[in-house]
């Protein structure tokens, strides 16, 4: 189910409860009747090839709808919808520091971007990520320095210059606690072992 038809119908929901506090919706058993009937359609019409683009839109959006006067389901939706949307954010905080990791940041101005608090996004960023923002951060960096480094010929101060850091110092310790190497004996290991391959060929 799609987030935004979700917010389209607890929109509409919330608004005719307001607007007609008395009926409050049918009792369970009707509920379940109903229910199940708009279940039933919904999967007849996914078998329809020429009814599916017109019709299950339209029963989709009703079989929210009778989910939404539940309490029990209107819950769970709410839930979906609270977690694609903080999903949404975070993945747009992510895409911001692919493509600006060799600038100055920090978890507020990422927080910013994501429209959340600082805890809570930092708390979010972990669940997805797996890591904090700036080790993610960090690590982007140190494979792009890697890279640079094999590939393209940089000095180890170059290449962590080059993404970022301005200490090399602070490179050459979070670069060896990644890769288990110092820059340059990495490096070298790196390209022994392309040249090996290579004259295995």
């Amino acid at each position: 189910m799609e987030p935004e038809i979700i917010i389209e119908s607890m929109t509409i929901s919330v608004e005719a409860n307001n607007n007609n506090a008395i009926s409050s919706g049918l009792k369970l058993g009707q509920m379940d009747d109903q229910l199940i009937d708009t279940v039933v359609r919904l999967a007849e019409t996914m078998n329809d090839r020429k009814s599916i683009d017109a019709l299950s839109p339209l029963i989709e959006k009703e079989l929210i709808w009778r989910l939404l006067q539940n309490p029990e389901t209107h819950s769970v939706l709410t839930q979906m919808v609270t977690s694609s949307s903080r999903l949404r954010h975070i993945r747009k905080a992510i895409e911001w520091i692919e493509d600006h990791f060799t600038e100055p940041m920090s978890t507020r101005d990422l927080a910013d971007i994501a429209l959340m608090g600082q805890s809570c996004f930092h708390k979010h960023f972990k669940t997805v990520t797996g890591t904090s923002p700036m080790r993610f951060r960090s690590h982007l960096r140190l494979m792009a320095a890697r890279r640079l480094m094999v590939v393209e010929g940089y000095a180890a101060a170059e290449a962590g210059f080059e993404v970022g850091y301005r200490e090399p110092a602070q490179f050459s310790r979070e670069y060896s606690k990644l890769f288990g190497y110092a820059p340059k004996q990495d490096t070298n290991r790196l390209k022994n072992s392309l040249l090996a391959t290579i004259n295995q060929l």
